[in-house]
């Protein structure tokens, strides 16, 4: 809609990187904040981490980006040459990455991965909403769209679309997914301790209700998206898939650690 939020002489700043960078610091100062003040992990220990979740982020965004570009270069070479100017990252490849870096890096630390992951756990999906709106903003990451003489109200027509073509609002749709997501969390970890149930002390709760609902709902939804040309599959399917077991494995270690101990669990 808006790629290119202002120019200051040859220096185009774009909306799809401001604001997927803004996301991005958001989720590192504010989980760092989190791991430090609310589950104490050593600050040392937080920056570290984070450094690595950040590079693994980044390099895992980049090249899934690129492998799901990839079928469109070898295919049809002159749309990925306009393609490639929209976006070009991948979130899930970023998240994947960069929770494969955090987990190496806690373990090399002797940090605790459950408290890390639970205080990140609300900064990755304020993250998410944020970042997607750079999406919308970009023009990438579309959905599915066809031709309309009575739209619904919630379809989005691109400036780069042709007349009467309306999509899926999928970008914004997942932000609004991730920012209920992000607001169920705070309303668990607020209340659940008024409960009896404990949220940190070496298990995670709201890390795997993070990856169980983002996951059901790139399972669910990434068939609103359109596929790439020559992408025999939709990468979005895959990673929502990992993320729901991973999930829904590590709720049930949980459940199980917890009972052992005979403390409550959701």
């Amino acid at each position: 809609m808006y790629p290119a939020l202002f120019q200051i002489g040859p220096i185009e700043v774009r909306s799809y990187y401001t604001l997927w960078a803004f996301a991005l610091l958001l989720f590192l100062v504010w989980t760092k904040r989190r791991a430090v003040k609310r589950y104490g992990i050593d600050a040392d220990d937080v920056a570290s981490v984070l450094l690595w979740v950040y590079f693994s982020a980044i390099i895992g965004a980049m090249v899934f980006g690129f492998f799901e570009k990839l079928p469109t270069l070898i295919r049809h070479p002159e749309v990925f040459a306009g393609d490639i100017s929209r976006g070009g990252l991948s979130s899930g490849g970023g998240i994947l990455c960069g929770g494969l870096g955090g987990i190496y890096r806690t373990r090399k630390l002797g940090v605790s991965l459950n408290d890390f992951a639970e205080a990140a756990s609300l900064p990755m999906a304020f993250m998410l909403s944020v970042g997607r709106i750079g999406c919308f903003l970009e023009g990438c990451c579309l959905g599915f769209g066809a031709f309309s003489v009575n739209p619904s109200a919630c379809s989005v027509h691109f400036p780069f679309d042709s007349p009467g073509f309306y999509r899926f609002p999928a970008q914004m749709s997942e932000s609004i997914a991730a920012l209920l997501i992000g607001i169920l969390l705070f309303i668990i970890e607020k209340y659940a301790p008024k409960r009896g149930i404990k949220i940190g002390g070496g298990t995670a709760i709201l890390w795997p209700l993070f990856n169980i609902l983002y996951g059901a709902y790139r399972l669910i939804f990434d068939g609103f998206r359109e596929l790439a040309p020559g992408m025999a599959f939709r990468m979005g399917h895959f990673l929502g898939l990992v993320s729901l077991l991973l999930g829904i494995a590590w709720l049930y270690w949980t459940y199980r650690t917890r009972k052992r101990e005979n403390e409550a669990l959701l």
